[in-house]
């Protein structure tokens, strides 16, 4: 028993923080090996299983949100790679996996729901939308019953999020405008902002720049009221892609070079690495080659600092199309051949 203990995800559970120091014999029942074997072999042994998860059930399901909150966090970082392959391990159960019992075992439902809304977002990187949207539907059911009406703006803003992604505009904008109601009935300013965003990159992504325009701009007086630098930067980022969009060029590096000036006040690497990239696409779009060029390394350095490889990817890529707009061909096939090793590294890992 103690080396199933040692060498499994059990090591990971410490209900020593839920004030329970004797941990190591509990914990068993909650394995899924043991849990088969207790059910199947063991006279009573289901109504040994009831009395556990009855009794720890709520410090297991506590336990699986923080994971969960972990896996998600580490997207991106160097423990992304040990906290997928812990996130596999618990997932391949299939239907009966444990973050699937913690979300019922929750008795504060409101943990059975960041349970449920984090692995969507989780799953959408990993590009399982359905099961993803499945949870997400799970989450703002639970919340729709407890009238939690900060929760279901969350959860709805997610399901328009995972709808955009997947292309269904439509249904996305129906599921923020629902954020939306929430949120100014609550008088949620931050909120209000955020949905009016998520709108106007709806009808950004359908063509109609106008209507996006009009989105954006109540974000930005929002924004603007809150002194809000985040979301300023933000704003006038979204703002000068639409206006790249409709071929407004001059405009619409006003709008980025305003964003840049905050970025770089706050020192946002992140925030700056994606401002030189759009100041980028919008001088090749004007065709003056060189000064794209200047911006797109601008973010590569960035990203090199932050160890960034999807922002790598993309600025590879830029470099690539600028260099291939000057007829230097060779050189840009260097830059989408590193892009491409990249991409197939990070597909590998997944």
């Amino acid at each position: 028993m103690l080396d199933l203990y040692d060498h499994s995800l059990l090591r990971r559970i410490d209900f020593d923080e839920y004030g329970y120091k004797e941990r190591k014999y509990h914990l068993y029942y909650f394995h899924p090996e043991i849990r088969k074997y207790l059910e199947h072999e063991v006279k009573d042994g289901k109504e040994l299983l009831l009395l556990e998860e009855k009794q720890y059930g709520e410090q297991f399901s506590q336990q699986y949100c923080k994971l969960i909150k972990e896996t998600y966090s580490a997207i991106g970082t160097n423990d992304h790679v040990l906290s997928l392959e812990l996130f596999n391990l618990i997932w391949q159960n299939g239907n009966y996996n444990d973050f699937e019992r913690a979300i019922r075992l929750a008795e504060d439902r409101t943990v059975a729901s960041d349970i449920s809304s984090r692995m969507a977002l989780f799953l959408n990187y990993m590009g399982m939308y359905s099961k993803a949207l499945e949870f997400l539907n799970k989450s703002s059911e639970i919340n729709e019953k407890l009238q939690d009406r900060d929760r279901m703006s969350r959860d709805y803003t997610n399901i328009g999020l995972l709808l955009r992604n997947q292309g269904n505009y439509d249904h996305a904008l129906s599921w923020d405008h629902k954020a939306l109601a929430i949120d100014e009935e609550r008088q949620d300013k931050a909120g209000m902002a955020a949905d009016y965003i998520n709108i106007g990159l709806g009808l950004s992504r359908q063509g109609k720049y106008d209507q996006a325009l009009e989105y954006y701009n109540k974000a930005l007086l929002i924004d603007e009221e809150r002194q809000d630098k985040i979301g300023l930067s933000r704003d006038y980022r979204n703002i000068g892609s639409v206006l790249d969009d409709q071929g407004k060029y001059e405009e619409a590096l006003q709008y980025h070079n305003k964003a840049l000036l905050i970025d770089e006040e706050r020192q946002d690497k992140t925030r700056l690495s994606k401002d030189y990239t759009h100041i980028g696409i919008v001088l090749n779009a004007q065709a003056k080659y060189e000064e794209a060029l200047q911006y797109h390394n601008k973010a590569l350095e960035k990203d090199k600092e932050m160890q960034n490889q999807i922002g790598l990817s993309k600025d590879y890529t830029n470099i690539g199309v600028v260099l291939y707009n000057q007829a230097k061909y060779d050189h840009a096939l260097e830059y989408y051949n590193k892009a491409l090793a990249i991409d197939e590294e990070r597909e590998g890992e997944a």
